[in-house]
């Protein structure tokens, strides 16, 4: 059966594809000193189907390799780190960790792991956006913005905002004009929106959309109330494919491949366990018979920089040629073995870190008078890392800030937060969640415990019922004529 969607201007380029070389021969990864170690996703794919780019935040996709992984931008004086590789060939996140120490860091390159070099860098502006950074290009992503654990690590993945987004137009090895190809990455099916694109794969190398076919890269999308994950081939014009992915899977496994010609097939699994399915070799639509790939890569937009999308990266690569299904199935095993963990905060910037600004941003907005809320960067008043919020006010009004999140339903999750608060503080203060009307709340008053001298850690259970989209809320309604005020910080749902 033929599963076809096709694109509105919202919704449209993404996804990821995949790699070609005119001859198939093994590429060997991009590295002088080998490691004894375990074998990697490219390792599986290598003879008829190399991987001719490979990318990852998190560990090495070839046993081989030993160069780095990404290169991070220190906010304070432009300075950058390489972040390499432990002995067991995840990431070095410490040597990050050091690096950042006392300021904020963004991922500013993700070095290809093949000899192709097809390094990725920030995007420039296209045809359907530019983007909020200097010249119209797109965002770097923060680098501490997704904490993971991997391999039994401390590691770091790459998250996906709306403006943030990467690019190479000037790529070795991949598939262009109708010749097969390969693509897989490991993300996830939280923090997703409905709109374009969040997609890994081949692209245009103009940063337009010239028409159908012109690109093959794999897109992860929400369509739909409630939102529904689903994994599909971004074709241009047309996502192929809409694979479902089970609502609030914290590690996900896509898949894909297109011979270029007439067929196509997705894949998708749960990355901590268990086995793909898939929607089986699909004919693809006439227009797109056969394909005109033009063999730029993208990785969180669109081909045209279609730049309103989020998701989550954590490591993904690009073949020559349609990898089998067995293969596609060992890298599903390689993949659970590298023991992929969370819990993934629900929200976005729970500690205030992205802000350079003292407003509030990245998903968090505002309740009560224009002013009475914002975030300290950089004061020494965060309870840890460098920033955190605060509101103020005078009045007895309802006074706070709030973020929606997905959910899925029927589940239990903790919400925790940490407060501070002035001395005149009085009784009625809040944390909770509801539904995105601020209706069916579950709240605690944590006012008359709040500490002037401290912060301290108070803690909401809840239950998501039948809902898909829920919101947090924190604030306080007793404000004093002579000002009164919270601190807060590292503020997160997780599941239980």
């Amino acid at each position: 059966m033929r599963l076809f969607i096709k694109r509105t201007r919202l919704i449209a380029n993404i996804l990821a594809a995949i790699s070609l070389t005119m001859t198939l021969f093994m590429l060997v990864p991009n590295t002088s000193v080998a490691q004894s170690r375990s074998s990697g996703p490219c390792d599986v794919y290598s003879g008829s189907t190399p991987c001719v780019a490979a990318y990852s935040t998190i560990r090495a996709l070839f046993s081989s390799y030993n160069g780095s992984l990404y290169q991070v931008t220190r906010k304070s004086d432009n300075g950058t780190s390489d972040i390499g590789l432990l002995s067991d060939g995840f990431a070095n996140a410490g040597t990050q960790d050091s690096f950042c120490a006392g300021t904020v860091c963004t991922i500013t390159k993700i070095y290809d792991q093949t000899s192709n070099d097809n390094h990725l860098t920030p995007a420039p502006p296209g045809g359907a956006a530019s983007g909020p950074g200097p010249s119209g290009y797109d965002l770097p992503a923060f680098a501490t913005a997704l904490p993971v654990m991997a391999g039994g690590h401390h590691v770091y993945g790459l998250n996906v905002q709306p403006g943030i987004g990467y690019r190479n137009d000037g790529t070795n090895g991949i598939a262009t004009n109708g010749s097969p190809e390969g693509v897989y990455m490991v993300t996830s099916a939280l923090n997703l929106n409905t709109l374009c694109c969040f997609d890994f794969g081949n692209a245009e190398v103009s940063n337009n959309d010239t028409g159908e076919g012109h690109m093959d890269a794999l897109n992860m999308i929400c369509p739909g109330t409630p939102c529904n994950p689903a994994a599909g081939l971004d074709v241009e014009n047309g996502i192929v494919g809409f694979l479902g992915v089970p609502s609030g899977t914290q590690f996900v496994t896509d898949m894909g491949s297109n011979n270029g010609q007439t067929t196509y097939q997705i894949y998708q699994g749960n990355a901590q366990s268990g086995a793909l399915s898939t929607t089986g070799l699909t004919t693809l639509p006439s227009q797109y018979q056969p394909m005109h790939q033009e063999g730029a890569i993208i990785l969180g937009i669109g081909g045209d920089n279609s730049n309103g999308a989020s998701g989550y990266f954590f490591e993904g690569a690009m073949t020559a040629g349609v990898p089998s299904s067995s293969s596609m199935a060992s890298v599903q095993a390689n993949i659970v073995s590298a023991n992929y963990a969370g819990p993934i905060n629900l929200l976005n910037d729970g500690g205030f870190e992205w802000d350079s600004q003292n407003v509030l941003g990245n998903g968090w907005f505002h309740y009560g008078p224009t002013g009475t809320s914002g975030v300290d960067v950089q004061q020494g008043k965060a309870h840890s890392g460098l920033n955190n919020g605060w509101t103020y006010d005078t009045s007895s009004s309802w006074t706070g800030i709030g973020q929606n999140f997905n959910v899925t339903p029927s589940t239990n999750y903790q919400l925790t937060a940490w407060f501070t608060c002035s001395a005149n503080f009085g009784k009625n203060a809040y944390l909770g969640v509801s539904d995105t009307s601020g209706n069916n709340k579950t709240e605690l008053n944590w006012g008359d415990t709040c500490s002037p001298t401290s912060y301290q850690q108070y803690t909401v259970t809840f239950n998501s019922g039948s809902l898909t989209t829920m919101q947090v809320y924190f604030g306080f309604n007793n404000g004093q004529s002579s000002g009164s005020w919270i601190l807060f910080d590292d503020v997160q749902v997780i599941p239980q």
